[in-house]
């Protein structure tokens, strides 16, 4: 824990270095792991995200695992949406977890409970998950997001059969206050599916980051380091809590812009702590407030590293991605700005050595932003 006074910079580095050594136990998912697996590939739509390989400076194996289309959609939320919202339907109905599938919770829920509504808010690839996989289940969903959510990203989310969007004037802390508190007003209607945990609601958004453990699943390979984006930590967790629940020494590296860091901040500190909330930046899937409650205790236990990366920084990452031949929005291509701007100092710390597999993870095809 930092006491000294928190400054968001691109050259810092949170290190912890005992990251790598911790053992995180966690029997659901040990439990559900082939589970998680058995019900993505179900899907016919499903695919593994290419693994790329990309030239580099540093003597390093470099790949980029490429989340721009997945079971039919352009993001890595998908994996965790359809997981965890599967999981949830199945504990609210009380349905055997290893037997059901999507067809027989189809079926199911239009004989018994066809009057339920999915509840999402979102910056945009979440919530249009949440409401591609209500449609597949042939039930309504009500996706809410903050007001800086582009209006082309917002008819994506209308583009889903039976999603109704309301854009909130709030930040993304707030508009997960509406929708918690639409579920709240009657809860045998409303189904919130949301990948951020507080208060006492943490079951889904622990499911959702135990789905995103499929993108491990696919390497064919335990990296020596990994960069993530960040955002309010889902992905992160469920990412770390792979590599830590399977003991590897992989080591983690969470990225976010320069304007929007709960969880750098955070880990600075040593206990969760808020960033300003209202600020601006193109990587608008990563702009949250606060960091999810259930994810920070395992970040600040399993994350190696943390850094931040500029909007400037993050547009030439793309361009450079580009050129390689890389399918990546703003909030995919953060992860390549952060090991241009970092290598050079992971490897003066010896925490990156010749020869190391590196895995960047890009989590969203590329689309429209404000520069």
């Amino acid at each position: 824990m930092s006491k000294m006074a928190y400054t968001p910079s691109t050259t810092e580095l949170y290190h912890n270095p005992k990251a790598s050594q911790w053992v995180c136990t966690n029997a659901e998912f040990l439990k559900t792991r082939p589970l998680i697996q058995k019900f993505h590939r179900s899907f016919e739509t499903y695919k593994p995200s290419r693994l790329i390989p990309l030239s580099n400076d540093h003597s390093v194996s470099l790949y980029v695992k490429e989340e721009c289309l997945r079971l039919s959609l352009p993001s890595f939320k998908i994996l965790g949406a359809s997981w965890g919202l599967f999981r949830c339907l199945v504990e609210r109905f009380d349905l055997p977890l290893e037997t059901t599938t999507m067809s027989s919770l189809r079926e199911y829920l239009q004989g018994h409970h066809s009057g339920i509504t999915l509840v999402a808010a979102t910056d945009g690839n979440h919530g249009r998950a949440v409401a591609h996989m209500a449609a597949l289940l042939n039930i309504p969903s009500r996706i809410f997001t903050p007001r800086n959510v582009l209006d082309s990203e917002c008819s994506k989310i209308t583009s889903e059969k039976g999603a109704e969007l309301t854009k909130v004037n709030g930040n993304y802390d707030e508009t997960v206050a509406v929708a918690a508190a639409l579920c709240n007003s009657d809860k045998k209607k409303y189904v919130l599916i949301q990948d951020f945990a507080f208060g006492d609601y943490v079951d889904v958004p622990e499911w959702i980051a135990h789905g995103y453990t499929t993108i491990c699943e696919e390497l064919p390979f335990h990296p020596d380091v990994i960069f993530i984006p960040a955002g309010a930590g889902c992905l992160a967790q469920g990412i770390t809590l792979f590599y830590r629940a399977l003991q590897t020494k992989t080591k983690v590296f969470v990225v976010e812009p320069d304007t929007s860091y709960t969880v750098n901040k955070s880990l600075h500190y040593g206990h969760p702590s808020s960033d300003p909330g209202d600020s601006n930046t193109i990587m608008d899937g990563l702009n949250c407030p606060t960091v999810s409650s259930i994810a920070f205790p395992v970040l600040q236990q399993g994350v190696s590293f943390s850094g931040l990366v500029s909007d400037v920084d993050c547009i030439a990452a793309m361009g450079k991605l580009k050129a390689s031949g890389v399918n990546s929005g703003p909030c995919g291509a953060v992860t390549y700005a952060a090991f241009e701007n970092y290598a050079a100092k992971l490897k003066a710390m010896g925490e990156l050595k010749e020869g190391d597999d590196v895995v960047l993870l890009s989590t969203e095809a590329f689309r429209a932003f404000k520069k």
